[in-house]
């Protein structure tokens, strides 16, 4: 462990990014660790076995940013929603509504390259939760209005 940390010192390797991966391998090692799952609106659904239980669902989670960058966008304050995205990826990386949320920003300061590469992570990540309401919606129109 003392090697690794030593090894992160060394090569100014970004620790959040170290974290991730260690994180993944943990996952691999023990497959039976909750599971996360969020939907469009910033909730999410965490299941696996649990100290008690053979089998947890658990519901979790609100929709305070998702309304926040709604509200951003309806008003069309591209900068704050574009830095409220950046935030909410950063923050919750494993959260995919907030990269349409950036490509929207993008799309409304004029950027199609940065818009679109925000659609093509989305797309690249999304699952069935994500296909429903808005997050259905902002995709769809900016898949229209990227071609």
């Amino acid at each position: 462990m003392v090697n690794i940390l030593n090894t992160i010192l060394a090569n100014q390797l970004d620790p959040k990014v170290v974290m991730s991966k260690l994180d993944e391998i943990l996952h691999a090692v023990n497959p039976n660790l909750l599971v996360k799952t969020y939907f469009c609106d910033g909730t999410y659904r965490q299941t696996g076995p649990a100290a008690n239980v053979g089998f947890l669902v658990n519901v979790a989670g609100d929709d305070k940013a998702f309304q926040e960058m709604v509200a951003l966008n309806n008003t069309q304050k591209w900068d704050d929603l574009l830095k409220d995205c950046l935030v909410q990826i950063e923050s919750a990386p494993e959260w995919l509504t907030s990269r349409l949320f950036c490509g929207l920003a993008y799309q409304g300061l004029g950027n199609k390259v940065k818009a679109k590469e925000m659609l093509t992570e989305f797309d690249s990540r999304t699952g069935p939760s994500y296909s429903v309401d808005g997050c259905k919606q902002m995709s769809d129109h900016l898949h229209a209005t990227l071609q």
